[in-house]
């Protein structure tokens, strides 16, 4: 079943990778519009199930704009991406139904994932805290067995953190684990931090899989630092 998105951006870098993010032909159909002007004249034309709207900079000014927009098009999911976005924008956001804002470029690759969890229904609330851009070594620690599990960032935030990782055996949605990672302000201590898995998904083909184990891509939330 394809999912019909009407996009509405300016040209620019930013817009090549998002149209190659989208560019599969077996689960999207795409219509480009420079305004929502040019949506609504569209709308008989090409019934969508996504909106996604990107802007130069998100302010507070442009909460309203995100409101009218759900209020004109209720039953649609609304993805809005900006490169710079006001916290208090940000806070303004959380209430808002179907709706998920990305901060280009670090959370512009989650897009085929947020699209697929609004249009089942699924909830995707809009992140308190922006995301970081981080690299580097850690740990995953499963205090029960004893099991380290060498894990490597690919950003973090306030509230959690996104892993790839290569377990002997596939990690599980709602499991717990310490994260253990070198502090960056500190030499020397390890910073230590309870974590849930709140989504995991392979990120090898077949055959990596068979040649070297799984890889997964996980989703934590921060629960307590230990």
């Amino acid at each position: 079943m394809f999912t019909n998105i009407a996009m509405v951006s300016q040209a620019g870098p930013e817009l090549l990778e998002i149209r190659k993010l989208l560019r599969n032909p077996v689960l999207y159909t795409v219509r480009e519009f420079l305004s929502l002007d040019d949506v609504n004249q569209g709308l008989l034309n090409y019934p969508f199930d996504v909106l996604l709207m990107r802007l130069g900079r998100f302010e507070t000014a442009h909460v309203n704009l995100v409101l009218k927009v759900r209020q004109r098009f209720p039953n649609v999911a609304l993805v809005t991406l900006s490169p710079e976005v006001r916290p208090e924008a940000r806070y303004h956001l959380k209430d808002v139904s179907r709706h998920k804002l990305l901060l280009e470029p670090l959370e512009m690759f989650d897009l085929p994932q947020v699209i697929e969890k609004l249009v089942n229904g699924a909830s995707s609330p809009t992140r308190l805290h922006p995301r970081v851009q981080r690299d580097g070594e850690c740990e995953l620690v499963d205090m029960e067995k004893g099991e380290k599990i060498p894990a490597r960032f690919l950003d973090f935030a306030q509230l959690g953190a996104k892993l790839s990782v290569q377990p002997r055996t596939p990690l599980r949605k709602n499991t717990l684990y310490q994260l253990h990672y070198p502090s960056t302000t500190e030499p020397g201590r390890i910073q230590k931090i309870a974590s849930k898995v709140v989504w995991a998904q392979v990120s090898s083909g077949m055959v990596g899989t068979i040649m070297k184990g799984p890889q997964q891509t996980l989703g934590l939330r921060f629960i307590a630092a230990v």
